[in-house]
């Protein structure tokens, strides 16, 4: 006689027994499992919500108390102060901000945090007198950058300096003033390599084709005195590349054979003809390049 195959048993859920017998289901784990049982999160007794994610616990007795159902408070949590840190948690914390709970909002099932300017406000303008440089084919070290702003920018307050790993420099200035006379006194070198200086952003990240961009001084010969006005030269200087200050020599018109203008330009472009138009007619505008 044949023998009936005996088909598998079923999978039945593990249960977890506990030395006082009473049998617990097992729940999916969660952050708050990994914490120190005084971190957990707290149960409220006999509560009648509507949730489903059930706790059921045995006494020491042996017997089972009544079933637990975590509690999440309704009340605004718009800005509520986060907890004290426990004891326990490592890090150099002993001077820093207390933080706040603010909710974040779901925009089409994807969780959104909403940074608006308020937010930041503060925050830029403590970066604004800041500005960002970096060596084109160099990378000096902290200390060798140290020294070197010592020497050369001996006319202003030393700035902090900050080194970020993606290969620049922050200069954070006391004021305006002496991060307006280090931008105005441009171009600079490391050893024989250009070092480019540019005004703090905020959302700034640094890529290779920022090291096509160099600021030049530019001169426009013969440019008739009259035509020197800020806004007759940022016209001009925008035709072949960023516009960023004139010298103290032309601003005083001290000299007036030529005027002379700092412009950031792409070293990847070539170098443009100008032609001006003005009310009395046109000419072409020569251009030379320090």
């Amino acid at each position: 006689m044949a023998r009936r195959q005996q088909s598998p048993p079923k999978h039945t859920p593990k249960t977890v027994i506990p030395t006082t017998g009473a049998t617990h289901k097992l729940s999916p784990l969660t952050f708050g499992d990994f914490l120190p049982l005084k971190y957990q999160v707290t149960v409220k007794e006999n509560d009648t919500s509507s949730l489903e994610d059930e706790i059921q616990l045995g006494d020491t007795d042996g017997k089972d108390t009544p079933k637990r159902r975590l509690q999440f408070s309704d009340a605004d949590m718009s800005s509520q102060p986060t907890p004290n840190a426990p004891a326990q948690v490592k890090g150099n914390h002993g001077n820093g901000k207390t933080l706040n709970f603010i909710p974040p909002v779901i925009k089409e099932g994807i969780l959104t945090v909403q940074i608006e300017e308020e937010d930041i406000r503060l925050q830029v303008e403590e970066w604004e007198n800041a500005l960002i440089r970096y060596v084109i084919g160099g990378n000096p070290s902290e200390a060798q950058m140290t020294e070197f702003i010592r020497k050369v920018w001996g006319f202003v307050g030393l700035p902090k300096i900050l080194y970020h790993e993606n290969g620049y420099y922050v200069f954070k200035f006391q004021n305006t003033i002496d991060r307006e006379k280090v931008m105005q006194t441009r171009p600079y070198f490391y050893g024989s390599k250009p070092m480019i200086l540019r005004n703090w952003e905020l959302d700034f990240e640094l890529n290779v084709e920022m090291y096509n961009q160099i600021p030049i001084w530019v001169r426009f010969p013969s440019l008739p005195v009259g035509y020197w006005s800020v806004r007759a030269l940022s016209k001009l200087a925008s035709a072949i590349g960023i516009p960023l200050y004139t010298d103290g020599i032309t601003a005083n018109a001290e000299k007036i054979a030529y005027d002379r203008v700092l412009i950031e330009v792409d070293l990847a472009k070539s170098l443009p003809n100008v032609i001006v138009e003005t009310p009395t007619g046109p000419w072409d505008q020569n251009i030379e390049y320090e």
